[in-house]
C-alpha cells in the first residue's frame, strides 16, 4: 500500500462477526462505521456453497434484510475464499459493481477503501 493511501481508520463495532446466510452463500459480518461516520461492513467468505463474489446480490440482500438499508457510499469489504479483501459497491441500495482492492488485512482493505473515497478515485 503506498503511503499516501495510508490513513488511520478507528472501527466503531457494534459486535463481533455475526454469521449469515444468503441462500446457499454462507458468510461473516461485521459492521461498524469510521470516525466521520461512513459505514463500514466486513465479509469474510467461508467458502460453504456459492461464493460471496457469485452471489453478491444475495449477500447485498441478506445484509439490508439483517442490518437496514445500504447506502451509497457505504465501504464494504469482503474476503474471499482465496483470503483477498476487495470491495463490493451498492448503488440505489442494490449491488452494483466489484472494485479491486488488494488490502492483505481487513484493516488495510477498509483503510484503502477510505482513502480511495477521500481522493476522489
Amino acid at each position: 500500500m503506498s503511503a499516501s493511501l495510508r490513513i488511520k481508520i478507528k472501527m466503531i463495532m457494534r459486535g463481533e462477526f455475526m454469521e449469515l446466510i444468503a441462500g446457499t452463500t454462507v458468510f461473516a459480518l461485521k459492521v461498524g462505521a469510521t470516525e466521520l461516520g461512513i459505514p463500514i461492513y466486513s465479509i469474510e467468505d467461508k467458502d460453504k456453497g456459492m461464493s460471496v463474489t457469485n452471489n453478491a446480490k444475495g449477500v447485498i440482500r441478506e445484509i439490508a434484510a439483517c442490518c437496514g438499508a445500504i447506502f451509497d457510499g457505504a465501504v464494504i469489504v469482503y474476503r474471499d475464499t482465496c483470503g483477498l479483501w476487495d470491495e463490493l459497491v451498492v448503488t440505489g441500495g442494490e449491488f452494483s459493481e466489484y472494485r479491486y482492492n488488494g488490502g492483505l488485512t481487513e484493516n488495510e482493505a477498509i483503510s484503502i477503501a477510505v482513502a480511495k473515497r477521500n481522493v476522489g478515485v
